[in-house]
This record gives structure tokens, C-alpha cells and sequence, in this order.
């Protein structure tokens, strides 16, 4: 243990003195190069020619897609249409119902009217 204070306390004591002594560049010491002198040594290349498969590729796919739509939309189109006409026909049998049954309550409530009334005469 006593040897791990030791390294650690040499650690310590080495980046506290070394760490806060400042270090100075003396001027002409090193030569900076323009940026533009490497720019200029470069020659540029052929241009890339414009690429033809990724429209190809987005074609397939994009056609792929819009039969995947249409064939979606057919078929909500008929599912709609037979929805409605169900509908509609659900309907016209609930008011034939509803005219019978109007019919009969109005032929019953007549016989009570008229009996009641042969009654009271």
C-alpha cells in the first residue's frame, strides 16, 4: 500500500509542476504554410458522369408502390359500395317494418275506437 502513495504522490507532484510552467514559441522558429500552396498542386480530375441506375431502381419501386395503391384503393372502393347498398337495403326493410306495424297498431286501435263506441251507443 504504502508503495501505490508513493507513485500516486509522485504523480501528483510531477503534473503540478509540470503542468503550470507555460512554454513559449520563439518567432522563426517553425515556417507555416499558406493554404493555397497545397490547393494549387493539386490538378482537378474528369467529372463524375451523371448516374442512371438510382432513377431505374426508384422507378420499379415507385411502380411497385402505386400498383400496391391502386389495388388498395379498388378494394376499399367495393368494400364501400357493398357497405352502402347492405346499408341502404338495412334501411328500406327497417321502414317496410315500421309501415307495418303503423298499419296494424292503426287497424287494432280503430277496432277498440269503434268497439268502445258501439259499446257506448
Amino acid at each position: 500500500m504504502f508503495k501505490w502513495v508513493v507513485v500516486m504522490l509522485l504523480i501528483f507532484a510531477g503534473a503540478g509542476l509540470l503542468g503550470h510552467v507555460p512554454v513559449y514559441a520563439e518567432s522563426g522558429s517553425f515556417q507555416v504554410p499558406e493554404v493555397n500552396d497545397h490547393f494549387d498542386k493539386v490538378k482537378s480530375g474528369p467529372a463524375p458522369a451523371p448516374s442512371k441506375a438510382v432513377t431505374e431502381a426508384k422507378n420499379e419501386n415507385h411502380s411497385f408502390w402505386k400498383e400496391m395503391k391502386d389495388g388498395v384503393s379498388s378494394l376499399w372502393s367495393k368494400t364501400k359500395q357493398k357497405v352502402s347498398a347492405a346499408w341502404q337495403k338495412t334501411k328500406e326493410g327497417f321502414a317496410e317494418a315500421w309501415d307495418w306495424i303503423a298499419k296494424v297498431c292503426d287497424q287494432f286501435a280503430r277496432g277498440v275506437v269503434d268497439g268502445l263506441s258501439a259499446a257506448w251507443d
